[in-house]
């Protein structure tokens, strides 16, 4: 986590998956590999999974300053 928020990036942690953005996504997931390499010799296997993605239709004033995009979930595949 320490390496993440180092480059600003501050994932949802759900017991052993992170939910990051999709251009997060490949950051979050090679320093995941890295460091469990460099912890305990092996890679672990992950599975990345779209949660959602958001689309506003009928834009108006009030969402000028909102910008929405996906969400992807990285875990640990058991």
């Amino acid at each position: 986590m320490v390496k993440l928020q180092e480059l600003e990036i501050y994932p949802f942690t759900i017991h052993d998956s992170f939910i990051v953005s999709e251009s997060e996504l490949p950051i979050v997931k090679k320093i995941v590999l890295d460091s469990c390499i460099a912890l305990f010799g092996v890679a672990p296997q992950l599975h990345k999974e779209a949660l959602f993605e958001i689309e506003i239709e009928d834009k108006n004033d009030d969402y000028d300053d909102l910008s929405f995009g996906a969400l992807s979930l990285l875990s640990n595949c058991d």
